[in-house]
């Protein structure tokens, strides 16, 4: 309960809610992100430490907590693969270094593209580069979907490593084109 029922005063953030009892959202790993968007502004308008400036300190205090949750929870939620990583966590199987073993064939696929990204001097090539990483990425953002949404947490695990990687590309993309002023 985020308010008291008979005085109507916002009560402390229960710090055991996750991301998605925050905002109000159904737990899903696809998400529409202008509801979520549009959910997250709400709650921003109502808990703006602003707005309970000639509360006690202690009320202040709360919505402070309250608006610094749903920053985090929406930032989270956001972005696909911080969401894949957040599922993961909260299924209590977080994706950490070395304890995923990826075959050699999809490693040095990646190699590859890092080479061919690194050797790229003009804006076509680090665009078709980026076409082809965010094709991928996306397939294997809708294979992670199809895992969570079976609750195959194990099958969801290997495919949000290899999305870890082709999100490592596309970040490098988008700074090969930030640096050189390449705007699609």
């Amino acid at each position: 309960m985020e308010f008291c029922s008979s005085c109507k005063s916002l009560q402390p953030l229960d710090s055991h809610r996750d991301h998605f009892s925050i905002l109000g959202i159904k737990m899903n790993f696809n998400i529409d992100t202008q509801a979520l968007m549009r959910r997250f502004k709400k709650l921003q308008a109502q808990y703006h430490p602003d707005r309970y400036s000639t509360k006690p300190e202690r009320e202040q205090q709360f919505a402070h907590d309250h608006s610094s949750a749903v920053n985090k929870a929406y930032r989270c939620l956001l972005h696909p693969v911080d969401r894949a990583l957040y599922f993961l966590d909260l299924a209590g199987q977080p994706l950490e270094e070395g304890k995923i073993d990826l075959d050699s064939e999809f490693l040095m696929a990646i190699m590859e593209v890092n080479e061919e990204l690194a050797e790229a001097t003009d804006k076509e090539t680090v665009q078709s580069i980026g076409r082809r990483n965010t094709e991928i990425l996306n397939g294997l953002l809708s294979e992670a979907d199809a895992a969570f949404s079976c609750n195959d947490i194990e099958k969801a695990r290997k495919i949000v490593a290899k999305i870890k990687y082709y999100n490592n590309i596309y970040e490098k993309v988008k700074s090969f084109e930030r640096e050189h002023g390449i705007v699609d």
